[in-house]
């Protein structure tokens, strides 16, 4: 019989530790400090901003989410090593390959003894015109990082279980490249990788878990977000990409959203109101004006010496 996880022992967890679902969910990382610029945030915001992977542990079963910033190693390596002690089947999910996602994930392959990989397919880059294509080189990219590590590849809309968790794959429309969410039927908990990525924490001892009040996931508050994270759902027809963001929430039933950046959405009325406010900033973006990328650019770095 494989020992407990940590939560069975009280006051165990490393203070990187967050339990998010008792017993089952976990967030582990650490604060950016807001001296630290984020230049795909709206400028005036106040507070630190929460940055973490999200770990399951179930019994003998180990599920990471993401890998977190280098940065907070060893806030990440403390936490995942207590929560991944004891599993004897231990993966990882990630949901894009880019580098703020991907970056830790030699030592943590090493370290934490994870044994398989998976990726998912989502939207195509601009020179992926097929999925066998976006597939290949998915996988070439994890062979540089992990090297012995093999990958598992899960299409939108595909589902794997392990132990008494269902995660499935869902496409998010919201982003240019390839990007993925991840929906866990048994917690109700959708993971939205650098989407929702806005809620900072106020003060030190201000939760990563929040309910928030109505006007911080307002529709004017998630376009000051899109607007400056996702630019380019300025003056274009977003019912496309409306219709796709409200097919993932369409039959599942979601209690809190998880993203990598930012504080944890909890309750399923405000997943409700983020939903419905996020149709309405869609609607909104399409009517304003295309931003000029070069006015007010300073061509005197393009001159001669």
């Amino acid at each position: 019989m494989s020992p407990p996880p940590p939560s069975a022992m009280p006051n165990a967890w490393p203070d990187s530790v967050t339990e998010i679902v008792p017993g089952a969910l976990y967030a582990v990382g650490a604060r950016l400090d807001e001296s630290r610029p984020v230049p795909w945030l709206p400028r005036g915001g106040r507070g630190d901003l929460p940055m973490q992977a999200y770990a399951f542990r179930s019994e003998d079963k180990f599920v990471l989410i993401d890998g977190g910033l280098s940065v907070h190693r060893a806030a990440l390596s403390a936490g995942l090593t207590a929560l991944a002690k004891g599993a004897r089947e231990r993966l990882m999910m990630i949901t894009r390959r880019d580098t703020d996602t991907i970056i830790t994930m030699p030592w943590m392959l090493r370290d934490l003894g994870i044994e398989k990989i998976f990726l998912g397919g989502g939207d195509q880059g601009p020179l992926a015109f097929f999925e066998v294509l976006e597939r290949a080189e998915a996988e070439a990219r994890m062979y540089v990082v992990s090297r012995s590590v093999p990958t598992g590849w899960l299409t939108p809309g595909s589902s794997m279980r392990v132990g008494p968790f269902r995660l499935e794959y869902a496409r998010t429309p919201i982003r240019v490249l390839a990007t993925n969410w991840i929906y866990e039927a048994s917690t109700k908990t959708l993971f939205t990788s650098d989407c929702f990525a806005f809620l900072r924490c106020p003060s030190e001892e201000t939760p990563l878990v929040a309910r928030p009040a109505p006007r911080d996931i307002s529709a004017d508050r998630l376009i000051d977000f899109l607007d400056v994270k996702f630019d380019w759902l300025r003056a274009i027809d977003t019912r496309a990409v409306a219709k796709d963001f409200d097919a993932i929430f369409e039959g599942r039933e979601i209690d809190r959203i998880c993203p990598a950046y930012g504080r944890v959405i909890e309750g399923h009325d405000n997943v409700a109101l983020l939903r419905a406010n996020t149709l309405e900033a869609l609607a909104r973006m399409a009517k304003l004006p295309r931003r000029s990328l070069i006015e007010g650019f300073d061509w005197s770095c393009c001159e001669a010496p």
